[in-house]
């Protein structure tokens, strides 16, 4: 069985954009940006730098906005271009078993899915657009102002901020989901789920180091065995679990590796020292370029040479060999 994105779903995805724009908190975010940079200086002294420094960022945040809308359009895109109509389609490995006769081999037989891969990019996008609304929402209320220090004073000065730590967690799950289902080889989507959670559990430990000092010897002992842990993991997935025969594959497994080593290592690095606005720029970056990466692979159509996905779901009995 395959499961298509629709128009449905795109109409869906339309709404929520259409209705999180309504809630003022990305229509005012040029007007808080530019209150936000009076107090900036510019890196020279000509009017160039100060408008392409308000230029990029604006357009950095309008594209976090409208971020799902283009993932859903970004194959009628390049239909209307060149006239090929791409599918980005992942596999999803299911086992069943037949419970009546355990003894023998041909009770286990395995099938494979196909799942179109905006169900996993998009709910990543939304989340997106979601965090980036929050911290707008705190900035308009003045929580940032003067670029205070990310510590854990500035959690307790107010505690919407948790709102959008939270938000932000779930958007490291969201990009993993999606980052490691379009760049895995078939598996069962038990096993995707989990991997993803246990990478954002890792993830959330170095965030949350953030905030404190890394001096003691306890926390340094605690971040380096959870990078450690993060470092076998990742490179479990890349040794094992990589489609390396899809090009869009590679692009997002690399994309992956290097998002979540940069996350973990300026969380570290941060240590309570370094400015929120710092944090929620690279936070943004990333972001905005994981989705750059899922765009592509959706325009560009993942099924092309990836691990067999253009022809329907098979089933494989064991008993057999076939």
């Amino acid at each position: 069985m395959a499961l298509e994105f629709t128009n449905e779903h795109v109409v869906g995805v339309v709404v929520f954009v259409i209705v999180l724009m309504c809630c003022k908190s990305i229509l005012e975010c040029i007007q808080i940006l530019l209150a936000l940079l009076k107090d900036c200086t510019c890196i020279c002294d000509y009017s160039c730098a100060y408008n392409l420094r308000v230029y990029s960022q604006t357009a950095l945040l309008f594209f976090n906005a409208v971020q799902p809308i283009v993932m859903c359009l970004a194959g009628a895109f390049r239909a209307a271009f060149t006239g090929q109509h791409p599918q980005s389609r992942v596999g999803l490995v299911e086992l069943s078993f037949n419970a009546s006769d355990p003894s023998q081999a041909g009770g286990l037989s395995v099938s494979l899915q196909s799942v179109d891969l905006h169900f996993a990019a998009i709910p990543f996008s939304m989340l997106a657009c979601m965090s980036t609304a929050a911290w707008v929402n705190l900035a308009k209320a003045h929580l940032f102002d003067k670029d205070p220090v990310w510590d854990e004073s500035l959690f307790e000065h107010d505690e919407r901020i948790w709102i959008y730590e939270t938000l932000y967690y779930a958007e490291i799950f969201g990009m993993c989901v999606a980052l490691l289902a379009a760049s895995s080889v078939p598996q069962p989507s038990a096993t995707l789920l989990y991997m993803s959670t246990t990478v954002t559990a890792l993830l959330v430990v170095f965030t949350c180091a953030s905030r404190y000092p890394n001096h003691s010897r306890a926390g340094l002992c605690i971040t380096s065995t959870t990078f450690a842990m993060l470092c076998a993991i990742v490179s479990t997935f890349a040794y094992t679990a990589l489609d390396t025969a899809c090009a869009w594959s590679v692009l997002c497994g690399a994309t992956f590796v290097l998002t979540v080593m940069a996350i973990a290592i300026f969380h570290h690095i941060a240590a309570g020292n370094l400015p929120a606005g710092s944090i929620i720029l690279l936070r943004t970056l990333l972001s905005n370029a994981c989705s750059l990466v899922l765009i592509a692979t959706l325009a560009g159509g993942r099924t092309s040479g990836c691990g067999g996905l253009d022809s329907p779901p098979w089933q494989l009995d064991l008993a057999s060999g076939h």
